[in-house]
């Protein structure tokens, strides 16, 4: 399952907003680490969480790795992803 247009539109808006009450900007982000606490700090993740049973978003970490970068692309991670 990948991650779809509205989701990612949740993810840039919120993350955003976090960013902003900090002083931040997406240019701003450049660990993955970072990258992932502005996933949940900002409550993106449990915002498109909504959409599943259970709560929690049905996608692997590489996909969400895959949205972070769109939107953060100054952001290195370390791992590699693994779909």
């Amino acid at each position: 399952m990948k991650i779809t247009d509205n989701h990612l539109a949740v993810i840039r808006n919120m993350g955003a907003d976090y960013l902003a009450k900090h002083g931040y900007t997406f240019a701003d982000v450049m660990l993955g680490r970072d990258a992932w606490n502005v996933l949940h700090q900002s409550g993106a993740y449990m915002a498109i969480g909504e959409d599943f049973v259970g709560g929690y978003p049905d996608y692997k970490d590489a996909h969400f790795q895959t949205a972070l970068k769109a939107i953060m692309p100054n952001v290195i991670f370390r791992d590699t992803a693994r779909y």
